[in-house]
C-alpha cells in the first residue's frame, strides 16, 4: 500500500481563474524520496498507437533483412541467425500489446462518451456497444479492417499466455496461430496497417461525438490545497 498524500487546506495558495480557463487533471503519488508529485494525464491511445507506429516501421526493416536471406535448394528462406529471430518476436510482440493497449484506451474513451453497464468485458463487444449507443452507422462485422483487430487481439492474447500449440506446431495450416511466424510471414505488419486505419476512423468519430456534447460544465473545486507530505528539495545542476 503507496503511503497517503495528505493535503490541507491554505486560503493564501488559492489563485484565481478566468471563466473557461482549461485545466489539467493531474494524478498525485509520493515519490519514495522526493515527497509529492502531481503527474498530469496523458493521452494515453495516442501514446500507445504512436509506439506501434514504430515498430512497424522497425518491422519493416526487419521485414527486409528477410528478404535478403537466400532461397536454398528446398525453396526455402531460413531464418536462423538469433539476432534476427529475436528482434522479429520482440518488435511484433509489442507491435501487438501496443496497438491491443491503444484499442483498449480508445475503446474506453468511447465508453465515457456513451456511459452504460452493459457488463460486456470483451473489447471487440464493448466497442461494438459503444458505438451503437453513439449512432456509429457502420456495420462491424462486415469491416474486414475490425476483422484485423480481431486477429491483432487474439495473437496479443497468444503471446500473453504461451501454451505448447502456439509456440511451436506441426500442423502445416496452423502456423498463423504462432505468434513468432505470424510475426515473420508478413500477417503482423499488415494487420497493423489496416487496424491502424480503422482505429484512427474511430478516433475521428470518437472527436466527432465529443465536439457535439461539449457544454458548459460547472466544477466545485478546492482552491489553495497544500501537501503536508515532506518535501525533497532538487539538487542544483
Amino acid at each position: 500500500m503507496g503511503q497517503k498524500v495528505k493535503w490541507t487546506s491554505d486560503p493564501s495558495l488559492a489563485q484565481a481563474h478566468t471563466a473557461g480557463s482549461k485545466l489539467t487533471l493531474v494524478q498525485p503519488a509520493v515519490h519514495e524520496r522526493y515527497g509529492v508529485v502531481s503527474v498530469a494525464q496523458p493521452n494515453y491511445w495516442g501514446i500507445h498507437l504512436a509506439a506501434a507506429e514504430r515498430l512497424r516501421e522497425t518491422l519493416r526493416e526487419l521485414d527486409a533483412r528477410i528478404e535478403q536471406v537466400e532461397v536454398d535448394e528446398t525453396d526455402t528462406r531460413r531464418v536462423i541467425d538469433p539476432v534476427l529471430v529475436r528482434d522479429l518476436y520482440f518488435v511484433g510482440a509489442s507491435l501487438a500489446v501496443h496497438t491491443v493497449i491503444g484499442a483498449q484506451h480508445l475503446v474506453m474513451w468511447l465508453e465515457q462518451l456513451s456511459p452504460a453497464n452493459t457488463g460486456a468485458r470483451d473489447l471487440g463487444e464493448r466497442l461494438r456497444q459503444a458505438l451503437r449507443r453513439l449512432g456509429y452507422r457502420k456495420e462491424l462485422s462486415s469491416d474486414t479492417r475490425y476483422a484485423r483487430l480481431t486477429e491483432i487481439v487474439n495473437m496479443r492474447h497468444a503471446i500473453e499466455h504461451p501454451k505448447a500449440d502456439n509456440v511451436y506446431t506441426v500442423d502445416p495450416n496452423g502456423w498463423d496461430r504462432v505468434p513468432l511466424t505470424w510475426i515473420a510471414s508478413g500477417r503482423a505488419a499488415s494487420a497493423f496497417e489496416a487496424t491502424s486505419e480503422f482505429l484512427r476512423e474511430i478516433r475521428d468519430f470518437a472527436k466527432a461525438c465529443e465536439e457535439r456534447r461539449k457544454g458548459k460544465i460547472t466544477l466545485q473545486v478546492r482552491r489553495g490545497m497544500k501537501v503536508e507530505n515532506p518535501a525533497r528539495k532538487p539538487r542544483r545542476l
